[in-house]
């Protein structure tokens, strides 16, 4: 009777490890203070779930992390990177690359030109704004909320984000577009506002 032949047993040299995902080098979080990686500190973090009082049965109540930013990108940015920001140049305050992806901070009174002409400009042609994300960030001073716009070109398949900031004490941005905004490609009115708990801290 001739004996069936089962699976080759994979020998060391034959098997192959996938790293995680949570493992690979773009996920990998960069470590505070290393050489070559800016960063901006704006606060403090206590505690772990945000939980004040004697409610924190996790035993991270006393963990203490600062908040921290990427700091401002130098040029060139590369690629098409260069070629946003030359558009944008008198209206950018500062430029933040970060894992790959590119912020430009702007000051509130130029949002929507800034986002007028991202969407106009054909060599730039950002169609689509997926959405606007906000927090309170209540150690960055004069700077406390920010309001962060998604804007993606289908034309270019690139994606872009454009934020802007306002103090605890006025709290709020451009609301209305210019004729036309309301066409299908780009909304405009969407204010930044702050209510108790609408924001995370």
């Amino acid at each position: 009777m001739t004996e069936k032949a089962g699976p080759e047993k994979a020998g060391p040299e034959k098997a192959v490890e996938q790293p995680a995902v949570e493992q690979s080098p773009e996920n990998v979080p960069e470590a505070i203070g290393e050489p070559g990686v800016e960063i901006r500190a704006v606060g403090e973090r206590q505690g772990m779930f945000g939980v004040r009082g004697t409610g924190d049965t996790s035993g991270f109540g006393g963990l203490v992390a600062p908040v921290v930013l990427p700091g401002v990108a130098q040029r060139p940015f590369g690629g098409w990177f260069d070629t946003v920001a030359d558009t944008l140049d008198p209206l950018i305050e500062s430029v933040v690359i970060h894992r790959g992806e590119i912020t430009f901070h702007v000051h509130r009174d130029n949002l929507l030109a800034v986002a007028r002409l991202v969407r106009d400009d054909p060599a730039l042609r950002f169609e689509f704004l997926s959405g606007v994300s906000a927090v309170h960030y209540p150690g960055d001073a004069g700077r406390e909320l920010h309001a962060v716009y998604h804007f993606m070109s289908y034309t270019w398949n690139r994606r872009i984000r454009v934020e802007v900031s306002a103090p605890d004490g006025d709290a709020h941005v451009a609301r209305r577009g210019p004729p036309g905004a309301g066409r299908p490609g780009v909304a405009l009115r969407v204010p930044l506002r702050r209510e108790r708990g609408a924001l995370p801290r």
